[in-house]
C-alpha cells in the first residue's frame, strides 16, 4: 500500500493552526514546519506517517520555545537603578 499523496492545503492548515494556537509567525512555523517535514521525510520507512509526526514534532517544538520565551527574563523586569 502506498502512502496517500501530500496535500499542500492539508499542510497550510495545519501550520495555520499551529501559529495560532503557539503566537508565532507563520513564517516561522512554516520554516519549522518545512525542516522538520524535510528531515522526516528523508529517513522514514512509512511515507504515511510523515504529516501526523511532523505536526507532533512541530507542536513540541513550538511548546518548548514557548517555554522559553516565558521564562526568559525581561528589560522590564530588572530593578530600577534610579
Amino acid at each position: 500500500m502506498s502512502a496517500p499523496p501530500d496535500n499542500p492545503m492539508d499542510r497550510t492548515r495545519v501550520i495555520a493552526f499551529l501559529a495560532v494556537k503557539s503566537t508565532m509567525s507563520i513564517a516561522e512555523v512554516t520554516q519549522m514546519y518545512e525542516r522538520e517535514w524535510a528531515g522526516l521525510e528523508a529517513t522514514a520507512r512509512l511515507q504515511g506517517y510523515v504529516p501526523a509526526l511532523t505536526f507532533r514534532h512541530v507542536r513540541e517544538l513550538l511548546r518548548k520555545s514557548r517555554i522559553k520565551r516565558l521564562r526568559l527574563p525581561s528589560k522590564l523586569d530588572a530593578p530600577s537603578t534610579a
